[in-house]
């Protein structure tokens, strides 16, 4: 079982490759919701881009180890699937699918489905 292809009819194209730097984030608007997309160790992620704990950013967090730390008061998320891994927020943060095609990054839609990792071999897949 490998990774289903994104229907890029339906996601959203939101930034050159070389947009989003190494170790850091940027916001977009993709269906009228914030959505942040990070570059971690050459892997592009996106998720909510608004802490679950007191609404703030988290496009301008700290990013590292496939995580970002929201910058007021450093909860931290998993960049794959969105979920929270420390206090003080307790909800985690919507995951997207995207791709990264001809140097260009795609955003599924926040009505697409969740990107989460596949159960059996660890891979994404989208869950619909």
């Amino acid at each position: 079982m490998g990774v289903p292809a994104l229907d890029l009819d339906r996601c959203v194209d939101v930034a050159a490759v070389e947009d989003i730097p190494e170790g850091e984030g940027r916001c977009y608007e993709i269906d009228g919701q914030a959505v942040a997309v990070f570059r971690d160790d050459g892997v592009f992620y996106a998720v909510s881009d608004t802490c679950t704990h007191e609404e703030h950013s988290l496009s301008v967090g700290v990013v590292w180890d496939h995580t970002v730390e929201c910058p007021k008061h450093v909860a931290r998320f998993d960049l794959v699937t969105g979920e929270v891994l420390s206090l003080p927020a307790t909800v985690s943060v919507e995951s997207y699918a995207l791709e990264v095609r001809d140097g260009r990054i795609s955003v599924a839609p926040p009505t697409y489905g969740r990107w989460r990792p596949c159960p059996e071999c660890g891979t994404s897949a989208v869950e619909r």
